[in-house]
């Protein structure tokens, strides 16, 4: 959004603590509107949430080695899947897309981000999960140039850490 000439960009992130946390910070600094969204939420891992990697792969082999293993069809029991969260994130993203010479922010998590980004670049779901090639570390940021009226992806800076060095 733009204000008398001033760069405003709109802020969306993740109700959760830890991202709303960083968009609070990227508000701080840039202005323009936040909003907590349940919509930007990480990947509901269902029975397997709090539990260790260890005791789920004990619990449930096949199920956590496919999962893990890059199914994007496969999920934790009473959870999403990765292609589920990718539409829950895909849906909500078109909803808020910025118009011509707007600034929309997304603050979520490394699968949801990731989700996500193999929607908009309209990159294989089960090959985009198993590489990981664009899954985010914590506050690593992607930066996309989009056309409003046709929701292309014009250029893309993936997961961006420059400054965790």
């Amino acid at each position: 959004m733009r204000v008398q000439g001033v760069w405003q960009p709109t802020i969306h992130a993740s109700d959760l603590s830890r991202a709303y946390a960083t968009a609070e910070a990227l508000f701080t600094e840039l202005g323009g509107t936040l909003t907590a969204q349940a919509g930007l939420r990480e990947i509901h891992m269902g029975d397997w949430e709090g539990e260790l990697y260890d005791d789920i792969q004990a619990a449930h082999p096949e199920l956590s080695t496919r999962f893990w293993g890059g199914d994007p069809h496969a999920g934790a029991p009473g959870g999403e899947t990765p292609v589920q969260v990718a539409r829950r994130v895909h849906e909500f993203t078109l909803r808020h897309w910025p118009g011509a010479g707007e600034t929309l922010i997304l603050v979520s998590h490394g699968v949801a981000i990731s989700a996500l980004l193999a929607q908009l670049l309209n990159l294989d779901d089960r090959q985009a999960w198993a590489s990981r090639e664009i899954m985010h570390h914590n506050t690593a940021f992607t930066v996309l140039e989009v056309d409003a009226d046709t929701r292309e992806v014009h250029a893309a800076q993936i997961a961006q850490s420059p400054h965790l060095t």
